[in-house]
């Protein structure tokens, strides 16, 4: 038997679980991450007067991630999901101070880039996975979305940010201040832990049974 709040929560807004929330707030801090960065490295690769090799670096960036995806998703994790998730996110969360620390050259920037760009898609492919978790099977779509979205709204934040930073600072400041929503991330993926293992845990909405009056 379904009781009275397992209908309201199978009806209300994904938004309104405490799971999905963890991993919008978490996306959208590390989009602010990446919108600080790729503006650092850009004006970085600019200050040593090689602007073309601003896309030779972040694309290497991107290389790593796949690279690190393709054997990540090969593996059979013991972890679940959710201490996956965090672990990845907290590596994403020190990467800021790694490409910081080595941008006094664009060759040892672009060694930390590679380092850095290992964490990408673990956080991702994680955090997607936990989606299904956390949101009543009729909303999964929509929670999707969310996590789309919310990942290029943090960037439109950090792009800008690390702009004004370069422009009254310098690249390196722009990379350092990613930093700042890197912790935020890890702040908000790990939370209390009793609240956020509650929410990750809290499977039961996918056995809610499905809406009648949906198509």
């Amino acid at each position: 038997m379904v009781d009275a709040s397992d209908v309201a929560r199978h009806h209300s807004s994904p938004m309104a679980q405490p799971g999905l929330q963890i991993l919008v707030g978490t996306f959208f801090a590390l989009g602010a991450l990446f919108g600080l960065v790729e503006v650092g490295v850009i004006a970085l690769a600019r200050g040593h007067g090689h602007a073309s090799a601003a896309g030779v670096m972040l694309a290497v960036w991107t290389a790593a991630s796949v690279a690190v995806g393709v054997v990540y998703g090969a593996v059979r994790w013991r972890l679940s999901a959710r201490r996956r998730f965090v672990l990845s996110v907290a590596a994403l969360a020190v990467r800021p101070f790694l490409i910081a620390t080595f941008a006094f050259s664009l060759l040892t920037a672009t060694l930390a880039l590679v380092v850095a760009g290992g964490s990408n898609a673990p956080t991702f492919i994680a955090g997607n996975a936990l989606v299904r978790d956390v949101v009543a099977p009729n909303a999964v779509t929509e929670a999707y979305t969310w996590i789309s979205v919310i990942v290029f709204a943090g960037a439109a934040v950090g792009t800008p940010i690390g702009a004004a930073l370069v422009d009254h600072a310098d690249a390196v400041a722009a990379l350092w201040a990613s930093a700042v929503p890197g912790c935020l991330a890890l702040a908000i993926a790990s939370g209390r832990q009793q609240v956020a293992d509650a929410a990750f845990a809290d499977r039961h909405v996918r056995r809610l049974p499905p809406d009648p009056g949906l198509p």
